[in-house]
């Protein structure tokens, strides 16, 4: 909703602008009273504007008639040049003006600026034409000229009366075209282009997080080296352990990448781009934020953590940052595809985590493999698929599309159908938190964003090769926590998965709380209705080992890692069919 103080403002500017061209008053006129205005017109801080105050007469160097001459772009927010005229109703001067719109598009793209995303707009102020470069594969970037670029309008606002119509429509106007809000298409090769590793805008961002994680783990090496120690005995991958956890760079590229991925989905759940106060991004950043919209084991402390303690607000100003940028995109729009795929693959090329297999599976090839395995289950029968090795998700993605066939009025119905038609395993602790959020956006379109589910997608090996559990010379299983042991009935992995996790939640739950074991027995068995001697037992020696890791300063991970490592034990035998692209 539009300030009315706001829209007061735009108006008194579009009266004056209106005077100052029947007048026939010169363009740096009307350019600065549209400027004088831009403050009052939009809330404090907003990015564009301050840009657009700054950033006038932008020096550009420019080919004319094959020669190179120094000129000046009347303003340039981020890949916009802005062209402005004193009266574009005289077609003279609308020609000029389009011709230097033409002149600086051709040089930014010769900059090396995206042409995907470079725009050019004419304006005298009250009239507005936003122009995208068209395609031509033809052309190398260092060939574009103003003689051979070629424009396409996509947006037009032409002002005639200075009324609150007309002041609202500027404002909403200015905010999509020049602010970018909510104009911007959302998908893989956007998301990689704006956001991703190599992108010049997100660079500042990059290196403020490559700062906060340094500090972190100076400021506790012994629990960062439990997480590094983890990582690897987990992978069992050595030279690609060490990198992940001991190069600050790759780890932080990580730690990024996630918190770009959940100010994305909060803005999907939302169904719009969110503007948040620091207490609500803390949310989205920690997880509360989509428990509290039903999603219950998105918020979960896994490898990231424990870098989201207090000291995250050292950081809330570059996650605010980045929460404003993705403002341009279009959160309204259903998404069918793996977002965060090209940006992995960008990962990969930095580092060597193709060693784990990891590697882009195309959205068409997904959706090839998802059909041909539901074309050969019986007919009318529902899938539950699995996918061992998920990546971010494009095989998820791809079933979840396909399940809409098998949806009917039940929405109880529906939501079972859903949880069940693909569960999906990844060694990777990142790719499973992209895979999560590509869950969320697929499943929140089709069921409104009414969710109260679990998501089926876990941090585990699914070939459970590396293990915490091994057997003694009994015969008995004996969980791992570091260097605890607990020993852990087989039924509770034969088909308790609902149970067991329940006890991991009661125990951390209680994690700093002290109890004798007949007292924390009871708790058990009246809380979660247990009977069962070795079950309690089992409770008992899970929560006096969660509480001394904890008491240690180990604690954190430890609910994560048993609900989400031993899982491919609890889901056995529960699937009809496999979509994987296995490494």
């Amino acid at each position: 909703m539009i300030d009315k103080q706001q829209t007061q403002k735009a108006k008194e500017c579009i009266a004056i602008a209106l005077q100052m061209q029947a007048n026939r008053e010169p363009e740096s006129r009307l350019r600065e009273n549209f400027t004088s205005y831009l403050r009052l017109m939009f809330p404090a801080d907003t990015k564009w504007v301050e840009e657009h105050i700054r950033c006038g007469e932008h020096r550009v160097k420019m080919e004319r008639n094959n020669r190179k001459v120094s000129g000046f772009i009347d303003n340039f927010i981020a890949s916009t040049a802005i062209e402005y005229e004193k009266n574009l109703t005289i077609k003279s001067i609308f020609d000029e003006g389009f011709r230097q719109v033409r002149e600086y598009c051709a040089t930014l793209v010769t900059d090396g600026y995206d042409k995907n995303i470079v725009q050019g707009v004419l304006s005298d102020t009250l009239n507005w034409y936003v122009y995208a470069i068209c395609n031509n594969d033809s052309l190398a970037p260092s060939e574009y000229t103003q003689d051979n670029i070629e424009l396409k309008e996509i947006a037009r606002l032409n002002i005639t009366t200075a009324d609150e119509g007309s002041a609202e429509q500027l404002i909403v106007f200015l905010s999509k075209h020049l602010g970018h809000i909510g104009g911007r298409p959302l998908n893989a090769q956007s998301l990689a282009m704006d956001f991703g590793l190599e992108s010049k805008f997100a660079a500042p961002y990059i290196e403020n997080v490559i700062d906060y994680i340094g500090t972190q783990i100076s400021a506790c090496p012994e629990y960062f080296k439990m997480i590094k120690d983890m990582w690897t005995s987990f992978t069992s991958i050595e030279n690609l352990s060490q990198e992940f956890i001991d190069s600050n760079e790759t780890y932080s590229h990580e730690f990024y990448i996630s918190l770009l991925a959940k100010l994305l989905c909060a803005n999907f759940v939302n169904k719009e781009a969110l503007i948040s106060d620091d207490r609500q991004l803390v949310q989205i950043s920690n997880g509360e934020f989509f428990e509290n919209h039903g999603i219950s084991n998105f918020a979960e402390h896994d490898y990231f953590g424990w870098l989201l303690n207090d000291n995250l607000r050292t950081l809330l100003p570059t996650i605010k940052a980045m929460q404003r940028d993705l403002s341009v995109y279009d959160f309204s729009r259903s998404q069918e595809e793996d977002l965060f795929g090209l940006i992995m693959v960008q990962l990969s090329e930095k580092g060597h985590r193709l060693l784990l297999g990891q590697e882009l599976t195309p959205n068409w090839i997904a959706e090839k493999l998802v059909a041909n395995v539901i074309s050969m289950l019986p007919k009318g029968e529902v899938p539950m698929f699995v996918d061992m090795c998920c990546g971010s998700g494009s095989m998820v993605v791809a079933t979840i599309k396909y399940i809409n066939a098998f949806l009917g009025n039940d929405v109880e119905a529906n939501k079972q159908i859903i949880q069940n038609c693909i569960t999906g395993f990844d060694v990777d602790p990142l790719a499973v938190i992209l895979a999560k959020i590509n869950w969320i956006i697929s499943v929140g379109k089709i069921l409104d964003n009414h969710f109260d589910m679990i998501i089926p997608i876990y941090h585990a090996d699914s070939l459970f090769i590396h293990k915490p559990i091994s057997e003694d010379s009994n015969n008995n299983l004996i969980l791992t926590l570091f260097d605890k042991q607990v020993l852990l009935p087989e039924s509770l992995l034969a088909d308790n998965r609902i149970l067991f996790d329940a006890i991991v939640n009661k125990c951390y739950d209680c994690i700093t709380d002290t109890y004798n074991r007949e007292d924390f027995t009871e708790i058990i068995a009246e809380s979660l209705d247990v009977s069962d001697e070795q079950t309690l037992d089992f409770a008992c020696d899970l929560h006096k080992v969660m509480y001394d890791l904890n008491k240690e300063g180990k604690n954190g991970i430890w609910s994560f890692f048993l609900k989400n490592t031993l899982r491919p034990s609890l889901v056995t035998a529960k699937f009809n069919g496999i979509v994987s692209n296995t490494p």
